[in-house]
């Protein structure tokens, strides 16, 4: 830990401002960002400590924006140093939420969702994500529903891009769908078709790839290179969201 020295006074506004209280938290907007600050929410979990430093960048960020948002006014934490010298204040206990992976399929391309499956275990065992694919629809269930409320919920979602997969019912609109609500899409391409990229999807990755080519996942020698660069390209995505 950080050791360091001074006194250090904090308060919740400047002496013209009031200081707010949100009822839906149950809690002064200044005293729950204190809190996350504190559990080092603003860290990303990559820190042993929280260091003072990083809880008055989280309060300076948080404060203003929140107290905004709920009622229109400014609210400024104010910090008074003495003989302040920087030092570590606690305990880093923030845990980042997993990304959640949603992998979408036609249901025929089911030896497809296995192996794409399999890929990611490795990013699961290590706690990065939580995955859920089509094929965990359970019994009875309007597919439909199941299927928008997966999206809603995740971060990331592969697409599967076979043949099959471009026939069926959902595919354009659950691509849509997931654009429309500014979720991670990555295309999957796994065998040789006809896949014609919607205008607001070009940037995005598409995968596997080689030497800026589409590849099939078929056509990759061994084939387990493939399946262990989709994994790579979740890994690149989980980072980008993290950060």
């Amino acid at each position: 830990m950080n050791v360091g020295s001074g006194r250090v006074v904090m308060a919740s506004c400047k002496a013209d401002e009031k200081s707010y209280f949100d009822r839906k938290t149950n809690h002064g907007i200044f005293t729950l960002a204190l809190i996350e600050a504190l559990e080092g929410k603003n860290t990303a979990g990559n820190k042993k400590f929280v260091s003072f430093n990083d809880i008055c960048q989280y309060l300076i960020e948080q404060v203003p924006i929140r107290t905004f948002q709920l009622s229109k006014k400014t609210q400024t934490p104010i910090f008074n140093l003495t003989d302040f010298v920087g030092f570590d204040v606690c305990y880093n206990s923030y845990i980042p939420p997993k990304s959640r992976v949603f992998i979408i399929s036609d249901p025929q391309d089911n030896a497809y969702l296995e192996s794409v499956s399999n890929s990611l275990k490795v990013l699961e065992t290590r706690g990065l994500i939580h995955k859920w694919s089509i094929s965990q629809i359970p019994a009875g269930a309007i597919v439909k529903d199941v299927l928008n409320e997966k999206i809603a919920n995740s971060d990331i979602i592969l697409g599967l891009v076979s043949t099959n997969y471009l026939n069926s019912d959902t595919c354009l609109t659950l691509q849509t769908k997931a654009i429309l609500e500014g979720k991670m899409l990555i295309p999957v391409i796994l065998e040789d078709c006809l896949y014609v990229l919607e205008k607001d999807i070009e940037s995005r990755e598409l995968t596997p790839q080689k030497s800026g080519s589409l590849v099939p996942v078929v056509e990759w020698i061994p084939q387990n290179a493939a399946y262990t660069e989709i994994s790579r390209v979740v890994l690149r995505n989980i980072q980008s969201i993290k950060n």
